[in-house]
């Protein structure tokens, strides 16, 4: 029973082993991508701001804002791990075989290998928000709690399975068709413009807000933030953690669906 879940771990210590392998050129681009994604979000915002008649927008200030977006911006990155396009890929090369012939359980190798990033993006969050307090950045109205802390990151693993499963969903499709990259550039805009990761869903139009919250995209990204910053209730917490369970189930069940048809019409020639 609990084999899937030690061959993930070891799987996941490998490949972090891995990655900092070549340690300057991993935390170069770790690291720079996202400064330059936060510098350029902060400096749009605080832009937004300055063109503002009042010093509120939505109820967020300047330091609310610079605070949600450096939350959603990590979290974002932590719920895409990394290994996209890594499926697709075995299946088109035949090395999906080895998921086959070998005691290896797709889900728990594949999850080893996409989750160190979202650790190191989590590890990236906290010295993060350890800068923009000492930088005198950090919101007078908003005081992180122990409970609401372990609530966001728990519910960011939740988004790291939802992300997940979406994902190999979306690549399982590469039994039939020959390309199905731009289906997973696809997912990753959604998620930027759908999840909250780019602007909060109450920045949106009702109906399109209302919208939003019918998809998964919001529980990716805009819940565990809001969850992790203490802004919501006891009875919104729970109804949202559920729905995104639930959106975890539907995700799950779709990707074995499409990947026990589609191993019908694959052939691993030459593997």
């Amino acid at each position: 029973m609990l084999a899937p879940f030690k061959h993930c771990w070891i799987v996941f210590v490998a490949e972090t082993k891995r990655l900092v392998t070549y340690r300057a050129q991993f935390w170069f681009e770790l690291i720079s991508s996202s400064i330059i994604e936060i510098i350029v979000a902060i400096a749009l915002w605080r832009a937004v701001f300055a063109s503002s008649v009042t010093s509120t927008i939505r109820d967020y200030s300047i330091e609310n804002m610079i605070l949600y977006v450096t939350v959603a911006i990590f979290f974002g990155q932590a719920a895409k791990g990394t290994g996209v396009g890594t499926f697709q890929r075995e299946v088109y090369e035949g090395s999906l075989t080895k998921y086959l012939i070998f005691p290896l359980s797709v889900y728990s190798y594949k999850f080893g290998t996409f989750s160190p990033r979202s650790l190191f993006a989590v590890g990236q969050l906290a010295i993060a928000l350890l800068v923009i307090s000492l930088a005198g950045y950090w919101p007078v109205t908003t005081h992180l709690s122990f409970i609401w802390i372990f609530l966001g990151l728990l519910s960011l693993f939740f988004a790291c399975l939802l992300y997940f499963f979406l994902l190999i969903a979306l690549e399982s499709l590469s039994f039939w068709v020959d390309n199905v990259w731009t289906l997973s550039y696809a997912l990753q805009i959604a998620i930027v413009f759908l999840s909250g990761k780019a602007i909060p869903l109450s920045f949106f139009p009702k109906w399109l807000e209302s919208a939003a919250q019918l998809l998964p995209f919001p529980y990716i990204v805009y819940f565990p933030v809001r969850t992790f910053l203490g802004e919501v209730k006891p009875t919104e917490f729970l109804l949202n953690f559920s729905i995104l369970i639930t959106w975890v189930a539907i995700a799950f069940a779709t990707s074995r669906i499409v990947m026990k048809k589609g191993l019908h019409h694959y052939s691993g020639v030459g593997q």
